[in-house]
């Protein structure tokens, strides 16, 4: 598979991952209601966000443009 080709699967991934914990944040918010909430899944989520953001940097790849 091409470099190219994993940057453009990666691109969807990064994001689709970075923004599947803002419906339940927004709800979180909205209801303030965390029961729930796995405390586990969402630090992992947190974290597998941070650490694509933090490879993205090292690699100075900011994204399609």
């Amino acid at each position: 598979m091409s470099n190219e080709l994993l940057h453009w699967l990666g691109y969807p991934a990064a994001a689709l991952t970075t923004l599947a914990f803002v419906p339940q944040a927004w709800l979180t918010l909205r209801t303030r209601q965390v029961d729930g909430i796995s405390a586990s899944t969402y630090g992992a989520l947190t974290l597998g966000v941070l650490l694509w953001l933090l490879y993205g940097w090292s690699q100075r790849d900011c994204g399609p443009w």
